[in-house]
């Protein structure tokens, strides 16, 4: 553990350091400030849940959900590691209690334990934290993963990290969202390894089906065909400018994954008089001549698909793609960049016929004019809706696997 603890010191040196101008980096390190003062104390049952950040939260919400109606009598601990998860409204939460995670080392990941004594704990995805997980083992807390995708380069299971591998073995349960994960999991030599699939299909099924109507966004699109750019980034803002200028009658809703006030104005600049920020709409009516609608505000992008007629996701051009399936779940053909091949959905729905990998201007305008065509479109929501009634489930497989991971599972201190 001792590179580990090289490694982790550094990094959390990284961030205090970067408070001083990261406007990120400060809440990362003042949300954390007081957090032992501020604990409550319960007698209740304590069922713990962890994302990373907002995407991971989107993803687990509906299992934490279904955990609540499950069992009401039980105190639900929720915690995140990054500000995108904890600053946003979490009014109807399922959880009892929200707060960030203390950054990991040996001392806090105890203390947590004494304090909190939880019957179980999830983490979402992929927050690996050693000590938490050593901690957890040595308290009998069985603490496991949900919805994992892993690969055989995934960076654990390389010759080199074979110290973090002895530790992740420790974990108490593996829930993975295809079998090609469960495969690769079980030949490393990970035990309690299941196949559930993923709960994001399930969260973004109950985001289209909710009721959600905004005036300034219903009066900008009107009747008119409409691009959703969600989570740009400068160059998908860019690409989105050069198509403006080629193709008339698209109109675009434009939701950035930076909303700082810097890169606003950044994306101001770049569309000049033909864009308008959602937050200085004075008259619901004066939105009707902007080409472009600027969503400065976070935690709308999942509902605000229901207004496009095709989608650009942004994080192609940098080291991932976002959310793809967001979209899709509104029966939108979806463009992104090149840099998709860590993730499962692009994969499978460029093979459907509802992903299009994009790489150049000229791509974009393509693809507009592609399915600016009804027919064409009609096509990707007949895929798209086979594709999630095919993937439903993943909640309730996992709910009942928590359930019988509580009831039976109690790790053995090592």
């Amino acid at each position: 553990m001792f590179f580990y603890n090289l490694a982790i010191g550094v990094y959390h040196l990284g961030i205090r350091i970067a408070a001083l101008w990261s406007n990120k980096a400060r809440a990362w390190v003042q949300g954390r400030k007081r957090i032992w003062d501020v604990l409550p104390v319960t007698d209740k049952r304590v069922i713990w849940f962890h994302a990373a950040s907002l995407g991971e939260y989107e993803q687990g919400r509906p299992l934490m959900e279904a955990w609540r109606l499950a069992h009401p009598e039980d105190y639900i601990l929720l915690t995140f590691y990054s500000p995108s998860g904890f600053a946003v409204d979490h009014t109807g939460s399922p959880a009892d209690y929200i707060c960030y995670l203390p950054a990991d080392g040996r001392k806090n990941s105890q203390r947590w334990f004494d304090h909190w004594d939880p019957k179980l704990a999830v983490f979402f995805k992929y927050d690996m934290w050693l000590h938490y997980i050593k901690s957890a083992r040595e308290h009998h807390v069985p603490l496991g993963f949900i919805s994992v995708l892993i690969r055989s380069n995934q960076f654990f299971l390389q010759p080199w990290a074979f110290f973090i591998k002895k530790a992740l073995k420790l974990t108490a349960f593996w829930s993975c969202q295809d079998d090609e994960s469960v495969k690769t999991l079980l030949s490393h030599g990970f035990e309690d390894v299941h196949l559930a699939g993923d709960t994001r299909v399930d969260r973004v099924m109950d985001l289209r089906e909710s009721y959600f109507h905004d005036d300034v966004i219903s009066t900008f699109v009107r009747s008119e065909f409409v691009l959703v750019a969600g989570s740009s980034w400068p160059k998908e803002e860019m690409m989105i400018a050069d198509l403006l200028k080629h193709q008339t009658g698209v109109k675009v809703i434009l939701a950035p994954h930076d909303t700082s006030e810097k890169h606003i104005q950044q994306i101001e600049a770049v569309f000049g008089d033909y864009a308008v920020r959602y937050s200085l709409v004075k008259r619901v009516a004066d939105v009707r001549s902007y080409k472009v609608l600027i969503i400065d505000r976070v935690g709308w992008l999942s509902r605000i698909y229901r207004y496009g007629h095709m989608a650009f996701v942004g994080g192609g051009f940098r080291r991932g793609v976002h959310n793809t399936l967001e979209p899709v779940a509104y029966h939108l053909p979806v463009a992104f960049g090149p840099n998709h091949k860590a993730f499962f959905e692009p994969k499978v729905f460029i093979e459907m016929g509802i992903g299009f990998e994009i790489t150049s201007s000229d791509d974009l305008l393509s693809f507009t004019q592609r399915f600016k065509n009804e027919t064409n479109r009609k096509e990707v929501e007949k895929k798209s809706a086979h594709f999630f009634e095919k993937q439903r489930g993943a909640t309730q497989k996992n709910l009942k696997l928590l359930r019988y991971i509580v009831q039976n599972k109690r790790p053995y201190s090592t």
